[in-house]
């Protein structure tokens, strides 16, 4: 688990959509929501459809998850 300040960046696309430099790139809520739990998160980029909801969820997820 990284320490310090931590951006993650939720998407499900590595080729087209890859996190930029200093974010750390997770494919679904998940693993999003593993490190909001655990770390100083202190930015977020979510994206909405990470193909099979069953299995990555949604950036909503995410928010929903927040919001608790």
């Amino acid at each position: 688990m990284p320490n310090g300040e931590l951006r993650v960046w939720l998407d499900d696309l590595f080729d087209d959509r890859a996190a930029p430099p200093g974010w750390v790139q997770v494919t679904t809520a998940p693993a999003a929501i593993k490190l909001i739990d655990c770390a100083h998160v202190v930015e977020l980029s979510l994206d909405h459809d990470l193909g099979d909801d069953e299995t990555g969820g949604k950036g909503v997820d995410v928010v929903d998850h927040i919001a608790e």
